[in-house]
């Protein structure tokens, strides 16, 4: 290293150079201007190397001759690689590179040579998920010899290799780089020493042709090379990149960049979208994607319903940039939130697109039926009812079962005002009302469908007064006659309807409510639930008065039409008086029999049931015994001293092990959750959880619901079905300390809590009553005047109606009587439906013999 004080330093600084990082003597003599020689030094300066000799004696001036030659702008240079030491050619003379200093003087000069073509300063070094810089030498040309305007976008290595004839290294090869910028394709080699070859390539898409024996091969147009292991996996997002022109080449890149670079990258993608010479709206959105600016999508969407006819190009650019779901929608809101509602055709291509990103990513089927339900209101808003249907009608086919909801909805939901219920149904068949009908008429079907599901909303039932059909409007009157004020009133006839022959299999399993049929959400479950322990039959024979024909010709017929159509034997009959004369029950053990309360049978009383009533509690009985339906809750007239805590405990330590049948795939996990939440006990299932929260409770039961049945696996026979170690398993779930109120009253017999199974096997009973009596009123008024809590409540029904007594609320805002009201609905809906007009066709065939 040369002193900065010694005359070559003085010289070079003289010269304007700055001091030189390096300088290296070589051991020979330079010839000077003057003839005289000098010793020959090799420097690195900053940006290029130097072959320089200064005189070591001054002149008579007191200057000393010096020489100086950048070998970056030599053209006469020659640079020969040797086996021990290098030798540099230049200005006719040879100069021999010290051992070891050969590979630092090749880069210099490879470096210094570069420069001395250079268009502009260095610029910063290109990045992206195509950039491959090998070394120093390849980012100093990216950065100096392309245009300021040229962005580069991929530089790849290849394994074709280019030969330098006569370059300033001799002969030597060098492998071509696959160049592609903003204007160009090209393969580019560069030598170590500067040399460059460049090979422009057609403007063609690339072409790879793989082979299972060799080398993959890309072309491009003519030009071929073969790729290494890898190669076309690098190469293929880049096929159609070289077949565009600057402005689609720079968006494809600023695509690619994103979906394959890193954050940095990104920011390349922002730069190549701002090189574009003109703007497109979805320029604009590409940039707002890549900085995540959710805010500027309203003024993009508002742009392009002004440049596009329609969201084609949109639809197509959300796929081509693999924009994530959340955005996408951004994108849609923003889209429909500036379309006036008559262009909203506009954005169907965008929806549809949006639909196909959902469907595919998830597999939850409310998921998927939301989705589809958002795109077909769409298309109906747009006057596309054809496409519309084609999308609901298999929706409808594939919906998930939500006969549960109908059973045992929410606590807090109001049904008198449409909520609770089936609410994918219920939009389903909103959507195929308008698609199916004219846009003044809606389809009558669906109307039918939609009264069924919400029974007790009187616009859906007075939107059934027009329909064309023989009995769906007279019913649906009749219906919102008993709903309205004034309209809940007795029926004063005693004629009895015409008797039923006895229903065949078909129909019998028609009177289950559909979630209690064999194959149903609660099939397996009702045979299992505890048994109510009759009252003594003896002493039922000595003190309770058995009901005759003579006397009581009413009951006797109504007990022998209902068990006619049944197709069982007809029951025996007692009557209680003395304290308990309310209310009705049937026993199967020791012998099947039937206990009325007296208060019904005295014109005198309160709970006194007119024909139609009597007729449809006496069924609802009958068909509890027919169908062997194990009830859990007593009536008022058995009731007694009943430890409801107990009972309610063990009920649920039978349901227990029926959670592991759930149809978790059609209901999904959060609704399971929901559901097994409102009827097991908080304190049991954090126990079998092992939590102390709710929130790692539902998180654990997503996990893994069958827990919840193996903490009860013994409790029953896979064989015979028997119920057994209830009180054990009820026990081992207790709490460790005693509950405190709230957790106590967690396990008492509400309801709206527990057993769906109970409630469901209520409902079909209801269902028989109501066909064996032909009286939807007198079937709603048995349901009241069959229990004294509820009995007080009909005067309200029948001053107000029965839609305003069903609708009231508590202080907390939930209905007071939620038992009556999902009997009421799914007793209207019943009347309403096909199932009905199939069990009553015996009655018809009586008739008319």
């Amino acid at each position: 290293m040369a002193d900065s004080d010694t005359p070559l330093s003085s010289s070079l600084v003289a010269a304007g150079l700055k001091q030189p990082q390096q300088s290296v003597a070589l051991g020979s003599a330079l010839t000077l201007p003057d003839g005289t020689s000098a010793p020959a030094w090799l420097v690195y300066a900053e940006h290029t190397v130097l072959l320089t000799g200064v005189s070591e004696t001054a002149d008579e001036a007191g200057e000393m001759a010096s020489v100086t030659i950048d070998l970056g702008a030599a053209a006469d240079l020659r640079y020969i690689r040797g086996y021990v030491s290098d030798r540099i050619e230049v200005a006719g003379q040879s100069f021999e590179v010290p051992f070891g200093r050969g590979e630092r003087t090749r880069e210099a000069i490879g470096r210094a040579r570069i420069r001395a073509r250079a268009l502009h300063a260095e610029g910063p070094s290109p990045i992206g998920p195509f950039i491959n810089l090998s070394d120093g030498l390849q980012r100093l040309w990216l950065t100096t010899a392309l245009a300021e305007d040229e962005p580069v976008i991929a530089w790849l290595s290849t394994t074709r290799p280019h030969t330098f004839s006569y370059g300033v290294g001799g002969k030597t090869t060098a492998p071509y780089r696959l160049l592609i910028t903003a204007d160009r394709a090209a393969l580019v080699a560069i030598s170590e020493l500067g040399d460059l070859a460049m090979q422009p390539l057609d403007r063609a898409p690339i072409q790879i042709s793989e082979n299972r024996l060799t080398r993959d091969v890309a072309a491009i147009g003519e030009t071929k090379w073969s790729l290494s292991m890898g190669g076309a996996d690098r190469l293929r997002p880049l096929q159609r990149l070289t077949a565009l022109r600057r402005p689609q080449r720079l968006r494809e890149a600023a695509r690619l960049m994103a979906l394959y670079g890193t954050n940095a990258a990104r920011q390349q993608a922002a730069g190549l979208l701002h090189a574009l010479r003109r703007t497109d709206p979805l320029d604009r959105l590409s940039l707002a994607q890549l900085s995540d600016d959710v805010a500027a999508f309203e003024d993009v969407m508002e742009a392009l319903t002004v440049t596009d006819a329609d969201a084609g190009r949109l639809a197509e650019w959300l796929r081509r940039w693999e924009v994530p779901l959340e955005p996408a929608r951004q994108l849609l809101a923003a889209a429909l939130s500036v379309l006036p509602p008559e262009k909203a055709a506009w954005a169907l291509p965008l929806h549809r697109r949006i639909r196909d990103m959902q469907l595919a990513c998830d597999d939850d089927l409310f998921v998927q039926a939301e989705v589809d339900m958002e795109l077909a209101e769409h298309l109906l808003m747009a006057g596309r009812q054809a496409e519309a249907l084609s999308i609901l009608e298999p929706r409808r086919e594939r919906l998930p079962d939500e006969s549960l909801q109908s059973v045992l909805p929410p606590v807090d939901a109001l049904l008198t005002a449409g909520e609770g219920g089936q609410p994918l149904h219920i939009r389903v068949l909103e959507l195929l009302a308008r698609a199916r009908g004219a846009p003044d008429r809606p389809d009558a079907s669906a109307l039918a469908e939609l009264a069924r599901h919400q029974p007790l909303l009187k616009a859906r039932l007075a939107a059934l007064q027009d329909v064309d059909d023989p009995f769906l409007p007279t019913r649906a009157a009749e219906a919102l006659k008993a709903l309205k004020p004034d309209g809940f009133i007795p029926t004063d006839t005693d004629a009895p309807p015409p008797m039923l022959t006895a229903f065949d299999d078909d129909q019998l399993n028609l009177l289950h409510h559909p979630v209690a049929r064999e194959g149903g959400a609660l099939g397996r479950l009702q045979a299992v639930l505890a048994k109510v322990s009759p009252p003594d039959h003896g002493t039922i024979r000595d003190y309770c008065e058995k009901v005759s024909a003579k006397r009581y010709p009413q009951v006797t017929a109504a007990i022998a039409d209902s068990c006619v159509a049944l197709g069982m034997s007809v029951v025996p009959a007692f009557i209680s008086v003395g304290e308990r004369r309310v209310g009705m029950r049937s026993y199967e053990v020791p012998e099947p029999f039937l206990l009325i309360g007296g208060d019904h049978l005295d014109p005198e009383q309160d709970a006194y049931l007119r024909p139609g009533e009597l007729r449809a509690a006496i069924a609802t009985e009958l068909t509890h015994l027919r169908f062997k339906h194990s009830r859990i809750t007593s009536s008022d007239l058995w009731a007694g001293v009943w430890d409801k805590s107990a009972t309610a405990l063990e009920t649920t330590a039978i349901l227990l092990p029926f959670m592991k049948y759930l149809p978790l795939d059609f209901l999904g996990k959060q609704r399971t959750v929901d559901m097994v939440r409102r009827v097991v006990p908080l304190s049991w299932l954090q126990r079998i959880y092992g939590v102390d929260n709710a929130g790692e409770l539902a998180s654990a039961m997503g996990e893994n619901i069958g827990k919840i049945g193996e903490a009860a696996g013994d409790t029953i026979s896979d064989l015979t079905g028997k119920v057994d170690g209830v009180k054990e398993t009820a026990e081992k779930l207790m709490p460790a300390k005693p509950p405190t109120p709230r957790e106590a009253g967690d396990i008492g017999l509400d309801a709206e809590r527990i057993l769906a199974t109970h409630r469901a096997m209520q409902l079909t009973a209801d269902r028989a009553a109501l066909v064996l009596s032909g009286d939807l009123s007198g079937t709603l008024r048995s349901m009241f005047l069959m229990h004294s809590r509820l009995s007080p409540e009909l005067s309200v029904a029948e001053r107000a109606g029965l839609h305003a007594a069903l609708a009231r609320t508590g202080p907390d805002r939930r209905p007071l009587l939620p038992d009556l009201t999902v009997r009421a609905a799914a007793l209207i809906a019943f009347y309403l439906s096909d199932d009905y007009d199939r069990l009553i066709a015996n009655r018809a065939d009586t008739a008319g013999a």
